[in-house]
C-alpha cells in the first residue's frame, strides 16, 4: 500500500462520545450490540458503522483513509489498530442532552413516543413525564427538507428498559416475516400476507438507505391504489444480524406501531445487506 502512515492525531472526530464508543466497543466486538451503546451514555439510534482494513495486515495509510468518513449529521472515525479503522455515523447532529435539546436548526417538528417493553403500540411522551412502566422513549425528527420523511434520532430506556433479547425468538428462527406475524398474533392482530413489489420498486426502495424518500413513497402509494391496496407505511432498520433488526423493530416505538397496525393486511420485506425495509399495506 502506498502513502504515509497516519498518526493518532490525524483521527477525524466530531463526536468524542462516538469516538470512545468505537474505541471501547465496536473496535473490540463484532457481535450483536443490542443496547450496549447506552452503557457508554450514547442514545443515538440506527448507528451506521463502516470499516476499512488492509487484507495483508499492513498498516493503514493516509491514502487508505482518504475519503473514508462517517455518513450522517455527526459521527467519528476511529483507528482500531494499525490495519483497521471504523466510521460511526448517526442522524442526530449532537449527543442527547435533555436539558439542552433543540432541534429547530434541523427539524420542522419533533415527536417523543413511549412503548412498553412487553406489549402494546406507541403512546405520546413529554420530556420529564413520569412513567411507571419499563420501556423505551424515542425522539423522531421531521427534517426541514420535506422530501424526506421522519428520522429516528434517539432511543432511551425508561425504568428497566427493554429486554436485551428478542421476544418470540423461536419464530425468528423461521425468518423475520414469521416473527412479525408472531408478535402480531401475540397482540391479538391478524397475520399479514406476503405482498408483491416489482423489481424496479424494490431497487428504488433499497437505494435510499435509512431515508424515507417521499417521492418514492408517493409513487408507491399511487401504484398500490391502482391495484386495490392502500399504503400504510414503511419501517427501515439497519443491523448486523436478524436478531438485532428484530430487537429494534420491537423496541422502537414508531417501528413497532407500524408492525402492529390493526388495519394492515400485507407486508413486503426487502433485505439489502444490513438494511431491511418493511413495506406495510392494506387491502382496500
Amino acid at each position: 500500500m502506498q502513502g504515509s502512515d497516519i498518526v493518532a492525531s490525524e483521527i477525524v472526530s466530531s463526536r468524542p462520545d462516538l469516538e470512545r464508543l468505537g474505541r471501547e466497543l465496536f473496535c473490540k466486538s463484532s457481535g450483536e450490540m443490542w443496547a450496549k451503546p447506552w452503557e457508554f451514555g450514547v442514545f443515538d439510534a440506527q448507528l451506521s458503522i463502516q470499516s476499512v482494513h488492509t487484507s495483508d495486515g499492513s498498516k493503514l495509510t493516509a491514502d487508505d483513509l482518504a475519503g473514508f468518513n462517517y455518513t450522517g449529521r455527526s459521527g467519528a472515525v476511529v483507528r482500531c489498530s494499525e490495519d483497521k479503522a471504523i466510521a460511526i455515523g448517526v442522524a442526530a447532529p449532537k449527543p442527547w442532552r435533555q436539558s439542552r435539546f433543540d432541534a429547530t436548526p434541523w427539524c420542522r417538528g419533533v415527536r417523543f413516543d413511549f412503548v412498553d417493553r412487553d406489549r402494546g403500540r406507541k403512546n405520546p411522551y413529554k420530556i420529564g413525564q413520569k412513567i411507571r412502566s419499563d420501556g423505551v422513549v424515542s425522539v423522531t425528527c421531521w427534517p426541514l427538507d420535506r422530501n424526506k420523511g421522519p428520522e429516528l434520532w434517539y432511543l432511551m430506556p425508561v425504568g428497566k428498559g427493554p429486554y436485551r433479547g428478542v421476544l418470540n425468538v423461536e419464530a425468528l428462527e423461521r425468518g423475520l416475516f414469521t416473527w412479525i406475524n408472531s408478535v402480531r398474533q401475540r397482540e391479538g392482530q391478524a397475520p399479514l400476507k406476503v405482498g408483491v413489489l416489482t423489481p424496479k420498486q424494490i431497487k428504488s426502495l433499497a437505494a435510499t438507505g435509512l431515508v424515507h424518500q417521499r417521492e418514492i413513497l408517493l409513487s408507491l402509494k399511487q401504484e398500490f391504489e391502482q391495484k386495490g391496496f392502500s399504503f400504510v407505511g414503511e419501517d427501515r432498520v439497519i443491523g448486523r444480524s436478524l436478531p438485532e433488526k428484530a430487537w429494534l423493530l420491537w423496541n422502537s416505538p414508531r417501528h413497532r406501531d407500524l408492525l402492529l397496525h390493526p388495519e394492515a393486511t400485507h407486508a413486503v420485506l426487502i433485505d439489502d445487506g444490513e438494511l431491511t425495509v418493511v413495506i406495510v399495506s392494506k387491502k382496500a
